[in-house]
């Protein structure tokens, strides 16, 4: 996860999630706010509307003092082959994230 937030405004910055093998889900910043030493972000990308249907919602928060929770949560739904647009693919993805690494 890699965290960046914006030199003139403290509460607002991006997200990153590396490494996970998800297609949908690696190196695309997520647009995040930031309050103490907490993040919640969410990115929404839809191809709607259209014959072979693609969105993902992707949302995480994450709490670096660790009091509160730290997820994230993953919304894929993909039509892999527009000849036939009702034979699409979903699929959740739902974790829990531990404390960070030091």
């Amino acid at each position: 996860m890699v965290v960046a937030q914006n030199p003139g405004d403290l509460g607002h910055g991006t997200v990153t999630i590396t490494g996970s093998a998800l297609a949908e889900l690696d190196a695309t910043p997520i647009p995040a706010t930031f309050i103490l030493r907490s993040l919640a972000g969410q990115l929404i990308v839809s191809n709607l509307p259209s014959m072979c249907p693609s969105e993902r919602t992707v949302s995480i928060q994450y709490d670096f003092a660790r009091f509160g929770e730290s997820h994230l949560r993953v919304n894929v739904l993909d039509t892999p082959d527009c000849s036939n647009p009702n034979n699409y693919c979903k699929g959740f993805l739902d974790a829990n994230l531990g404390p960070p690494a030091r």
